[in-house]
């Protein structure tokens, strides 16, 4: 059990995999208990996952993954520092593009967020309905409008912002059973 109030409810790596193809290998670089990294690996997908700390801030850190990492990916949701880091550093070092899982409030226009949206463009915004419980503890409830945002490297740029709501996206299909369970 999760040792951190705050846990990434069920099904929401399931959402953006069935989604968006995430084809080859991941970087989580604040997976807080690695909660992100235990829903990728259920969903078959290669992630070096790192708890949150200060090498988000640190250029050299992220310097050393270029072009090793397909996509980077963080639950930013309250990180208000470093979704800049992780959206700076992790659109120029990922070969296709930069996800992250924020409260839909994110796109509000706040002026330290102008340079980041103007050098990163916006392609997917896969929004949640219900909103998801992100809390640990049963009788606080902490639900926030959420969503995933897919932020692509330049060179992949489209025409526009391909939105979709997830709507009643805790039905997940079950796991296929492993070789193991199936003995």
């Amino acid at each position: 059990m999760s040792t951190n109030f705050y846990q990434i409810p069920q099904g929401i790596v399931y959402q953006l995999s069935s989604k968006l193809s995430l084809t080859g290998k991941l970087l989580l670089p604040c997976d807080i208990d690695g909660q992100l990294a235990a829903q990728f690996n259920q969903q078959q997908l290669d992630c070096d996952s790192y708890e949150k700390g200060i090498h988000i801030f640190d250029p050299l850190w992220w310097t050393a993954k270029q072009g090793v990492f397909d996509w980077v990916i963080a639950n930013t949701t309250g990180s208000k520092e470093e979704t800049y880091y992780i959206l700076d550093y992790g659109t120029s070092i990922a070969n296709k593009g930069v996800i992250i899982l924020d409260r839909l409030s994110f796109l509000e226009p706040v002026a330290k967020r102008r340079k980041m949206f103007l050098n990163n463009k916006l392609s997917d915004l896969m929004i949640f309905s219900p909103r998801p419980q992100f809390s640990t503890i049963s009788k606080s409830r902490d639900s926030v409008t959420s969503a995933w945002f897919v932020f692509r490297r330049p060179e992949n740029w489209m025409d526009g912002t391909n939105i979709e709501f997830l709507v009643d996206w805790q039905s997940v299909p079950p796991l296929p059973l492993n070789q193991s369970a199936q003995d």
